[in-house]
């Protein structure tokens, strides 16, 4: 993705990153952070939210910044730093809604050739993990890296 994406910051871990989205009238505090899947330790599941005024994060809030194309860049740059760090682990991840999951698809759709030529995509259905195929529902995502160790 080709896309400006904003400055963060992030643990030394690379499992928690920050940055602020930045609107015509305000700005919000966005968290992405990588958690162990309980079954598969080898991956980890991506939460993108708002900071809350209180402290809480929410995975529902629409800011309605009107820099969705600069969010998902940035969250792409952070997949990039964590599976860069962790070659070995997967990243799964979902929309909070429906309309989040097939906008992660249409945009998973758009950019595969080039995403592909660094990352494998997977789409998940109800009963598997199958290769991504573009236009295809999908109730998640993974992404592993084509890296290998040496």
């Amino acid at each position: 993705m080709r896309s400006d994406f904003y400055p963060f910051t992030h643990d030394e871990s690379c499992r928690y990153f920050e940055f602020i989205s930045k609107g015509s009238c305000k700005a919000d505090r966005k968290i992405v952070i990588y958690s162990p899947v309980a079954a598969n330790f080898n991956q980890y599941n991506l939460f993108l939210g708002h900071l809350l005024a209180d402290g809480n994060l929410c995975d529902l809030t629409i800011t309605n910044n009107g820099d969705m194309e600069t969010i998902i860049a940035t969250v792409i740059r952070t997949i990039s730093l964590f599976l860069g760090k962790y070659p070995q682990r997967s990243v799964y991840f979902t929309g909070s809604t429906p309309a989040r999951t097939r906008l992660y698809r249409v945009i998973i759709s758009r950019e595969f050739l080039e995403v592909t030529k660094y990352y494998e995509i997977y789409g998940v259905t109800k009963d598997n993990e199958e290769p991504f195929e573009p236009n295809k529902n999908y109730i998640g995502y993974i992404v592993k890296s084509k890296r290998t160790i040496k």
